[in-house]
């Protein structure tokens, strides 16, 4: 595996319409990702790009509120998706630091710096339901249409989401009493899965479900001191923390395979953070799995 000429590209634009956005590559671009498998708190990203051309601003001044950004990472022309999310904050900053949209620019040196704070599936959060089901209605029904009302509010993807409620290999549970869900779709959605012995989060845009404490299918991430795993994981209570150079596919919810002197096993990654710089020497991930 070949791990260094790191490089990163953003691109930022109308969020069901990213194709006629703005992609910027070849600048410096510093990141701080936050992840986590808690369902109800959106993964974050702090993006900052240097001297980000004036014409690029337009579209942040628009003042249009469905804006996204996606961040990808890797080595070489080799780059993965490491980040997707709904803009909250973008700021320019300059002599005249001003906020526009939700963009900051400010100046370091001679260095004019746009940052942009944004986090994943926000707008999904935002879903609201409103519907009542009959006693004894399985529970995957209205689990069904929480998840349904969150994609066309946010515009995420529930790749594999529908299909798992419907046929996954998880204990069926019925309503005892009629069902009234009205409010946040998130909040339901969180009681409904935690009855059905499931959990859920938006990972980059895209819902994943899986049974609690379980992972998804992909393969396990391979990390070695070969594979870009820096010294030995961290024994803690709940299980382990460890850094590796920054590898997009380490998330939330999927398995990685450790083998280094201290601690060899197959773990679960509950957080991530992702710290980089194009042009400095971060470029890491630190996790928790268990």
């Amino acid at each position: 595996m070949l791990l260094w000429d790191r490089s990163a590209a953003v691109s930022f634009g109308p969020r069901c319409r990213l194709n006629e956005g703005i992609k910027v590559i070849g600048l410096r671009i510093a990141f701080e990702i936050e992840k986590t498998s808690e369902s109800l708190v959106p993964n974050t990203g702090r993006i900052s790009i240097y001297n980000l051309h004036p014409k690029h601003w337009a579209m942040l001044e628009s003042g249009e509120r469905s804006l996204a950004v996606i961040l990808e990472a890797g080595y070489g022309g080799n780059l993965e998706e490491l980040f997707v999310g709904d803009i909250k904050k973008a700021a320019l900053s300059s002599e005249d630091t001003k906020n526009v949209a939700s963009v900051t620019v400010t100046s370091q040196g001679p260095d004019t710096v746009t940052i942009i704070e944004a986090a994943s599936g926000s707008k999904a959060m935002e879903a609201i339901i409103d519907k009542s089901y009959a006693e004894g209605t399985d529970l995957k029904i209205p689990a069904i249409d929480l998840v349904q009302t969150m994609r066309d509010t946010g515009g995420i993807m529930i790749n594999g989401v529908l299909d798992f409620l419907r046929t996954g290999s998880f204990a069926p549970k019925k309503a005892q009493t009629g069902l009234v869900l009205s409010g946040s779709s998130a909040l339901h959605l969180d009681n409904l899965t935690g009855a059905l012995g499931l959990e859920w989060s938006i990972q980059d845009n895209d819902m994943q479900m899986m049974t609690a404490g379980g992972k998804t299918t992909e393969e396990a991430v391979l990390l070695t001191p070969k594979t870009g795993l820096i010294g030995s994981p961290v024994r803690r209570e709940e299980g382990i923390e460890f850094t590796a150079l920054i590898q997009p596919k380490i998330r939330p919810g999927r398995a990685v395979r450790i083998e280094s002197a201290r601690v060899t096993g197959n773990y679960r990654v509950n957080k991530a953070k992702f710290t980089g710089d194009t042009h400095d020497n971060a470029w890491y991930v630190t996790a928790e799995a268990k």
